[in-house]
């Protein structure tokens, strides 16, 4: 019930946050759009849709499309044809479309500090469908609908602003409550994953079935489906999907994950006849669905050294994303020296850890404080926080609002 409360408290201080003062979107607009390309009415609807500026590519608003849209998924791709980039927020509520594909030919959105990039409650809607998106430079939140099946945000790549001399800012990526059988796509998190400004909190549980060899020309490779063993994969797979264990027996085919860029999914190696782990020296991006660590170290009493020497970003559910345990002390000692291995990755300002190793039940930052962090731009919030933190603080303010009217 608290869930649902709080769910419904933030949907209504989200809406509110979109009548900032018109002052604060005036500026804005003014600053990205022509007056005749500005729509400034609250709501889209049959009666509103005249003012909708259709003749400009580029268009200022705050969009809101809700129940109260009554206008066909048809009529609705004729009113944004021409719309190439959208500043202001886009918020789809409640509505009873089954795509979002009326706003197929929209390639950038970009939000002030108050704008959100948010479907929520559209219980007839499949899929998102804005296929030509590349620019999402809002806070981004799917939620609560109930027949999606996946996003089909495809070209979704960049979560920065296309203004050279526009401040840089952190973007969170929300998508929770939807049913069990949505997914995110390969190539979507290939994208995402690659944008240091953007925290994905709560994702979904699983990833789309793979339709394709190759993703921009690389080798993708499933494990688990192509391969159940690492003696059975092939090699040169730059982007690896599934959950990969390495035991003893598989120490000459280790060989094969050298080429691993991206790993969807987790790697576990278990008690291996090897002096050291230096077969990821590829590896830059993890991605890891699961309530596990992304990569477990365990039982190895041979391994002296364990590198990763390109890692950049990774996503994990939870905070301990690589995890060592029953290792050798010469191999602890190495890690600790080891800042890829060891540092953790850390909120924006270097205040709050996200993700850290873990060694014998120590995060690593605890062992060594001095050992460098890893920026990651966030508000700092984990994942279990986020909707209770949320709640109270968006409570607080309506209290507020509540004495001062």
């Amino acid at each position: 019930m608290l869930q649902i409360f709080c769910h419904q408290v933030l949907i209504f201080f989200n809406i509110i946050s979109l009548t900032a003062t018109q002052a604060d979107i005036s500026e804005f607009f003014d600053s990205h759009c022509e007056s005749r390309c500005n729509f400034l009415e609250e709501h889209l609807n049959s009666k509103t849709k005249a003012s909708f500026p259709t003749g400009c590519s580029t268009v200022c608003a705050n969009l809101l499309i809700d129940d109260s849209t009554d206008i066909s998924q048809d009529k609705m791709t004729l009113l944004f044809k021409n719309i190439k980039v959208l500043y202001g927020s886009l918020h789809v509520y409640r509505t009873n479309y089954t795509s979002g594909r009326f706003l197929a030919g929209l390639k950038v959105i970009e939000c002030d500090s108050n704008g959100v990039f948010m479907w929520d409650e559209n219980q007839n809607m499949i899929e998102i469908g804005m296929t030509s998106l590349t620019t999402c430079f809002c806070n981004f939140d799917v939620n609560y609908n109930s027949n999606m099946k996946w996003m089909n945000l495809p070209n979704l790549r960049n979560f920065s602003s296309i203004n050279s001399n526009s401040t840089q800012r952190q973007i969170e990526m929300v998508i929770y409550s939807m049913p069990s059988n949505f997914c995110i796509s390969i190539q979507e998190i290939s994208n995402f994953i690659q944008n240091s400004n953007l925290y994905m909190g709560d994702l979904p549980k699983t990833f789309c079935p793979i339709t394709s060899d190759f993703i921009s020309g690389e080798k993708v490779c499933q494990f688990g489906i192509d391969a159940t063993t690492l003696r059975n994969m092939t090699s040169n797979c730059v982007r690896v999907s599934g959950n990969i264990t390495i035991e003893a027996g598989d120490e000459e085919f280790v060989y094969k994950l050298k080429s691993m860029k991206y790993l969807f999914g987790s790697l576990k190696i278990f008690n291996v006849n090897l002096t050291q782990v230096d077969f990821l020296s590829s590896l830059e991006y993890v991605v890891t669905l699961d309530n596990k660590p992304a990569i477990e170290m365990l039982s190895n009493h041979f391994v002296l050294n364990f590198t990763l020497p390109s890692i950049k970003r990774v996503r994990s559910t939870i905070q301990e994303w690589l995890y060592f345990a029953l290792i050798e002390d010469e191999l602890e000692a190495f890690i600790f020296k080891q800042p890829n291995v060891c540092s953790p990755f850390t909120d924006i300002y270097g205040r709050t850890v996200l993700y850290s190793t873990q060694i014998a039940g120590v995060h690593c930052e605890d062992k060594v404080p001095n050992v460098p962090s890893r920026n990651f731009p966030t508000s700092g919030r984990d994942n279990s926080a986020f909707s209770l933190h949320g709640c109270f603080q968006t409570i607080i303010f309506m209290i507020f609002v509540h004495f001062i009217c």
